[in-house]
């Protein structure tokens, strides 16, 4: 991750030449850029060390689910918020001392994480595990209990923590905006339709009629629902499946789709002129599955408008001498014909 190598580097840079003081933010003379440069400073090694051990343990889960400039975004708006939220409190209490750190940046990285992940289990200890949304919680709570009390100190302030609190806050409102929670629920349900598919085809595929009343457009619900049923020799029900799939999926899901529907025998069921699309899509990569869609045109009766151009992208991937008559016989003037005249394929 290249925010630890920054990190890093500024660390080391500051052991050369001390910056801490000048790009610290300090409440009690704020600038425009001080909030941004106190995010990659650190008291110490052990406060450096802290953050960045940290950082690499929650910000892969935000990252690789949701891309680098998402991850970025979250982390220095968590940030940011967390240094504004130190600067409002320290009005208040007086606090004039420097804030610097990544603390709020990661605890915003948590607070998104908290969301998306809430439901999975951490280990903390053998065979016992704690689901995310709970270590959060304690983590909030142990924060807050910092804000007011310090060991050693009675009551008091520590304003740091209110930059962790608002950063967590920030990364979890975020999580909110982007709906990570329909995410989480996604998630949770695809586990729970694992265990059930331990059970057989036919308790998978009532988790499956559940899970897909909440989640209509899991594309990957509605493909193991066609397996299941195909397993239970419901060809019917699998092709109907296979069709709401199809009608989710992208462009790259939709060949390993088709080929599934045309083993099935279900591909008839869509129109002449989706499967021409499909077929006209696939000839390059798929040959065999734009043939059978193709075939399954051409083999119409003659009055099918979609039929001669059928036969005729037939003809250019099998070259069967065949389709070249039955295009001659039945459409003698039709443009299709014309099309195989030109490229001199009718004497």
């Amino acid at each position: 991750m290249s925010l630890i190598g920054i990190n890093l580097l500024i660390a080391i840079l500051a052991l050369v030449n001390p910056i801490t003081d000048r790009f610290a933010f300090s409440p009690a003379a704020p600038n425009l850029y001080t909030p941004f440069t106190s995010l990659f400073l650190h008291t110490n090694t052990l406060h450096l060390m802290g953050n960045l051990i940290f950082l690499a343990a929650v910000g892969p889960f935000l990252e690789f689910a949701r891309g680098a400039w998402r991850f970025l975004f979250v982390y220095l708006l968590s940030g940011l918020i967390g240094v504004f939220a130190h600067y409002l409190f320290a009005q208040t209490s007086g606090d004039t001392g420097l804030l610097i750190g990544a603390s709020g940046c990661i605890a915003g990285v948590l607070g998104y994480c908290s969301l998306r992940y809430i439901r999975t289990r951490v280990p903390i200890g053998p065979n016992l595990g704690i689901p995310v949304g709970y270590l959060a919680l304690l983590w909030v709570l142990l924060q807050g209990m910092g804000a007011y009390i310090k060991i050693g100190d009675g009551l008091g302030a520590s304003t740091a923590y209110w930059a962790h609190l608002a950063g967590f806050l920030t990364g979890l409102i975020l999580a909110v905006v982007f709906q990570e929670g329909k995410h989480a629920r996604l998630r949770y349900g695809h586990e729970v339709l694992e265990k059930m598919n331990l059970r057989g085809p036919a308790a998978a595929l009532a988790a499956l009629d559940q899970h897909l009343v909440s989640h209509p457009k899991d594309i990957d619900s509605w493909l193991k629902k066609a397996t299941c049923h195909e397993d239970m020799g419901e060809k019917t029900e699998a092709v109907e499946a296979l069709l709401t799939s199809l009608k989710l999926a992208t462009k790259e899901d939709r060949a390993g789709i088709v080929e599934r529907l045309v083993a099935l025998d279900g591909h008839k069921r869509l129109s002449p002129t989706e499967r021409m699309k499909l077929a006209d899509e696939f000839k390059a990569d798929k040959k065999e599955t734009a043939v059978a869609l193709y075939l399954s045109v051409a083999e119409h009766l003659p009055e099918d408008v979609r039929r001669p151009d059928a036969i005729l992208a037939l003809y250019e991937l099998t070259q069967k001498a065949e389709l070249l008559e039955v295009l001659t016989k039945d459409y003698p003037l039709h443009p299709a014909t014309q099309v195989a005249q030109t490229k001199g394929w009718l004497s």
